[in-house]
This record gives C-alpha cells, structure tokens and sequence, in this order.
C-alpha cells in the first residue's frame, strides 16, 4: 500500500498472535505485534500470558533466555520469576519480590484455537470477546500465514467487497440472501456465489454460501456450506498490525466432522476415513490459500481512498468504512441510532448450523 496515513496504524480490538496448538507448556515465543515485542508463554498448568518483554527489575529481554519454573516465567539475568498476571512470585536470591517489580500483561484470550490479544491505543479493557466458532463438531484446523505491506483495515474490507470476488477470484453469480449489518463490534452478511469445482478431480460447477461475522478488524469467521457435498466450513481471516506498514495475515480452515470424502472422489472410500478427510481439507485449504494470495498483489500496490466513488455492485463498502471508523476512539465518529454502542458478549449474534 502506497499511502495509508489518513488510518491509524493499529486499531483496537482482538488480533490473533498465534494458532494455540503451537505453544505447548513451558514454551516461550517472541512475537512482534503494534510495534513491539511481545512475549506470550505458556505455564505448566496450560495457562497462556503474553506480557511485555523487558523484566521490570533491570531490564533483560524475557524472551531471551528465560525460562518455565512452575507457573512462572523466570528472566534469565538475576531469576525473578513473575506469574501470569505480571506479579513477582520470588527474586533470584530468596528476598521478598519489590512491589516496583510488576510486569505488564496484556489482555488475552485464547479461543477458536487461536492465542487472541486484545489492543487499545488509550490502554482501556476490552468490553467484548471474540465468540467461540469452533467445538467438536469441527477438524482441528490448518493455517498459513504472511507478512504483508497492508492495513489490515484494507484486509477486513475484502469480506465485504462482492464486486472483487468475481474479477479477482473467478466467481459468478454473487447473491446477497441477507444485506451486511453492524451491531457494535459485529459485521455480518450472507451470501451465496459459484465457480468451477476442480477439487480432487471433480468438474463443473458448485454454489457456495456464506455467512460472514467481522469481529472487529483482526478476526473473522466465515461459516461457508457447499450443498452439493454436504459439506459445511470454518475459515478464519486473521489480520494483526506488525507495525506501521507490515500486517501479519493468518488463514485457518476447519471442516465439520460429519463430511463424507467420498462425495467428492470414489476412490477416497478405499483409504481410512481420518486420512481422507486430512486429505479432504487439504485440498480445500490449498484453494483457500490460492484464493488469498490472489489478492496480495492488490494490496502490496492499492492506496486507501478516504471517500471512494462506491457504485451498484461493489458492495457494503460505505457500511464497513462507519463501521470501522469505532475501532479507532481518537477519530470523531458518528454515533447515529446506538450503531457504535459495544455491549459486552460471548456468543455469536448470528448461530450456525
């Protein structure tokens, strides 16, 4: 992206740092989010925090060196130990902790099997969660990610941009079954498109639909079910500011565990079913992933237009743009009929099944 001044580099709300099958207890990993290093480890109890990386005693690099004793990371300079609200559970030497020695954590959740941290410019509590899509009804999900010069304002937008779906990724006959609608930090829409199969050397053509929930601009899950095969869908779009130009973009895909491979090959039913759905979703996630990657192009080169000249077929784009505006609390934004008002919640506004 050329020019993205007029947006703030890093909007409030919940961003994924990692999947959470990939941190294990007594792992440690740095991870640069919002212009910094964080560090997020897990505890040998299974709990996960992810804290600033400097030790508040003199300074050492937490995610250099350190270690898991207990339930407690330990800094690797003078072995101050500190839990996972950010207290000093014992110093190096046996003294009792100083009360100066507060690590800062940061807001976490880890749901949908993804390690979320939630963001805030001005430093506030979140007031909402990310809801849980995925239960056992689901696969464990594949993912991918990269680092792109994007705003990942520009990343979310793609959700609701029906007019690209056709020239960039091929699809025809885009309907809307129910119009985009914002209700605090929720975007959601449905709608349905077909394109060509070419999966697992099927032919002709297949519908798909798709009901799509913003939770703010870092996460999204679109369900999307496929009434030919029977099959139904679980895709993240995951977007986390690395810094004022880099965006982290993370896809994951799961697929409900009621799907019968071999609607879409015969030859499927010769090999064990967990093999054939592993190989199912692989092949799905590939088109996933070639999908994406379609439009990193556009978005590498694409400068951000404050007032674009939105027409019939383009979508709900002046509606995401109002609906974006409450992620970023030092722009002025138009309050209208309660639009903005962000209730605390831990369930989907829209239920899939």
């Amino acid at each position: 992206m050329q020019n993205s001044e007029e947006l703030p580099p890093y909007p409030d709300g919940w961003y994924c740092l990692e999947v959470a099958d990939a941190l294990k207890n007594g792992d440690i990993q740095t991870i640069k989010a919002f212009g910094q290093d964080l560090v997020v480890f897990r505890n040998y109890s299974g709990d996960v925090a992810v804290v600033d990386p400097y030790c508040p005693h003199l300074g050492a690099h937490l995610g250099h060196g350190s270690k898991i004793v207990g339930d407690s990371i330990q800094c690797p300079f003078h072995g101050f130990c500190f839990d996972t609200k950010g207290a000093c559970t014992k110093t190096g030497y046996g003294t009792p902790p100083p009360k100066k020695a507060v690590l800062r954590t940061w807001p976490v959740q880890e749901t949908n099997g993804l390690i979320m941290v939630y963001y805030s410019d001005s430093g506030q509590a979140p007031n909402w969660n990310v809801p849980e899509f995925l239960n056992s009804e689901w696969t464990g999900l594949q993912s991918k990610s990269w680092e792109l010069t994007a705003h990942v304002q520009d990343l979310a937008e793609n959700s609701v941009d029906l007019g690209h779906f056709s020239w960039i990724h091929g699809y025809e006959d885009v309907k809307v079954f129910e119009a985009a609608t914002c209700k605090g930090p929720l975007l959601s829409a449905h709608y349905g498109m077909t394109r060509g199969a070419g999966l697992i050397g099927n032919s002709g053509t297949i519908e798909s639909n798709f009901t799509l929930q913003q939770w703010g601009l870092g996460f999204a899950a679109v369900n999307v079910t496929v009434p030919r095969y029977d099959l139904k869908l679980l895709n993240y779009v995951l977007a986390t500011p690395v810094d004022e130009k880099i965006t982290r973009l993370r896809i994951a895909l799961a697929i409900r565990n009621d799907v019968d491979p071999v609607k879409f090959n015969i030859a499927l039913k010769f090999i064990p079913r967990r093999w054939s759905v592993s190989l199912l979703r692989a092949a799905i996630f590939h088109g996933y992933k070639t999908d994406v990657q379609q439009d990193f192009q556009i978005w590498k080169n694409k400068r951000y237009i404050a007032d674009p000249a939105v027409v019939k077929g383009d979508g709900p784009i002046n509606l995401y743009r109002k609906y974006a505006k409450q992620f970023y609390p030092a722009l002025d934004v138009d309050k209208n009929a309660g639009l903005y008002s962000i209730p605390v919640t831990n369930k989907p506004a829209v239920e899939f099944s």
